[in-house]
């Protein structure tokens, strides 16, 4: 992985759906042109892409260019930051912040249950 930008704290792995702006840097993927409407000009989110698609980032996003499926990337890094300590689990059983579904976790499965 080759990483365009400055350094920061990471405050979230997100979708592009969800790139509204809380603080810190948010760490999204992008796999195809078609998608990138969805990505927000600004300095804290890092889009992980490839070098193909680099020209669909806007203006300050930090590159994070990869070779083969940006997804998979994505969610590998991911899982590597939870395994190794480095980004917040949630605990085990039901949580709810009262703006979102709570979230269930049962050893390796995860489910999200509507409210």
């Amino acid at each position: 992985m080759v990483v365009g930008g400055r350094d920061g704290q990471i405050e979230r792995f997100t979708t592009l759906s969800d790139l509204k702006g809380v603080g810190g840097i948010a760490v999204t993927y992008l796999t195809s042109a078609r998608f990138a409407g969805l990505l927000r000009s600004g300095d804290d989110i890092a889009v992980v892409t490839r070098a193909d698609l680099r020209g669909c980032l806007q203006k300050g996003n930090i590159a994070l260019i990869v070779e083969g499926d940006p997804h998979d990337q994505f969610y590998t890094a991911f899982a590597a930051a939870v395994e190794n300590g480095k980004y917040e689990g949630l605990p085990r059983g039901g949580q709810s912040d009262g703006q979102t579904n709570p979230v269930m976790l049962d050893g390796n499965r995860c489910m999200i249950v509507a409210s």
